[in-house]
């Protein structure tokens, strides 16, 4: 019995160094980021902004789990440019406009083709300790506005075709 209770303390201590280790390495993967520098699906990335405008929250209801979800549409910039974040629930209230913000563990998804920062699940906003001057804030190079053609993948067959008789008479 002593036996099983020194494997059980081990296996406790082995997945107590993995999770340490899961979380350096997940904190070494953050990029600090400008605005201008954000593309298309760019992953786990730290921006620091101000808001420019807070747009009018609207309720949605979710595909997935059939809640109601409040989402409104922020502009926010930098000294580089400006884009559209996505901001959700209780995160809405938490910003103000004029006010210099960091989001941290965000990500950059393409939404009817333009570009949109969002926090998601695992993404946090901090107040920043230095603001950013909203004259400052370069309003010509709008990456929410630039269009980016992304082609979907192609989703392929788990199985072959069972007829190929027709697909010798497509040719």
């Amino acid at each position: 019995m002593s036996e099983n209770n020194n494997n059980v303390i081990k296996m406790n201590e082995f997945e107590e160094s993995q999770e340490v280790g899961k979380k350096e390495e997940s904190e070494e993967e953050i990029t600090q980021l400008t605005i201008s520098e954000l593309t298309p699906f760019a992953r786990r990335i730290q921006v620091k902004f101000v808001v420019l405008d807070k747009g009018e929250p609207r309720t949605i209801l979710s595909k997935k789990t059939n809640e109601e979800h409040v989402l409104a549409d922020v502009k926010i910039g930098d000294e580089t440019g400006i884009i559209t974040c996505s901001l959700w629930d209780e995160t809405i209230d938490r910003v103000s406009e004029g006010e210099t913000y960091i989001a941290k563990s965000c990500y950059v998804n393409v939404f009817q083709n333009h570009m949109r920062l969002a926090l998601g699940k695992w993404g946090t906003l901090e107040n920043a300790n230095e603001s950013i001057a909203l004259e400052n804030v370069n309003m010509d190079n709008d990456l929410s506005e630039q269009e980016h053609k992304i082609s979907r993948r192609r989703k392929f067959r788990r199985h072959p075709r069972k007829n190929t008789e027709s697909r010798e008479d497509d040719y």
